[in-house]
């Protein structure tokens, strides 16, 4: 009550120890008929109360961040799926491209070599520089083809030849 009457016409509020118990006290100024309300809590309740409402804000921070996470990751991995999809076809293409390079460039020498229509210079330049055929087109050439019969057992009759 001392510090109370030290301020006879103010509203305030103090902690006190009171019965050995730490405790928030409030009291008001004085009304029409000269009454002070005074209310005395123990420190302990009010600190619990914010306690628990740290606690429960945790939980909710932690639960929205837990399904942000796996919602996230959940999208990400669906919209990774056709990426996935397209890198596996693109490396089993890159790794078939050379074999197809070299198909490619056979036919297109042996069309050229069969085909009797006449090809502009710059186009023919143009598809060697493609396959990587290092003929330059300048010079003079003279080309000589050669047909063998049965050319599927021509390799094994070099190989019995050479045996013998």
């Amino acid at each position: 009550m001392k510090t109370i009457n030290i301020h006879p016409s103010s509203s305030n509020y103090f902690l006190e120890n009171i019965d050995g118990i730490k405790s928030l006290v409030i009291y008001t100024e004085p009304d029409a008929f000269g009454w002070r309300y005074i209310k005395i809590t123990p420190y302990n309740t009010i600190v619990r109360g914010i306690n628990n409402l740290k606690v429960k804000t945790f939980y909710i921070a932690g639960g929205i961040l837990l399904l942000g996470i796996i919602t996230s990751l959940i999208v990400s991995r669906r919209l990774y799926m056709p990426f996935l999809s397209i890198s596996s076809k693109l490396t089993t293409l890159e790794s078939e491209k050379p074999n197809n390079k070299e198909i490619l460039k056979r036919e297109m020498l042996m069309n050229f070599v069969q085909n009797s229509k006449t090809i502009r210079s710059e186009a023919l330049q143009e598809l060697f520089n493609q396959f990587g055929v290092t003929i330059s087109l300048q010079g003079s050439y003279v080309l000589l083809i050669l047909k063998i019969d049965n050319y599927a057992e021509f390799p094994n009759a070099l190989i019995l030849s050479n045996e013998t």
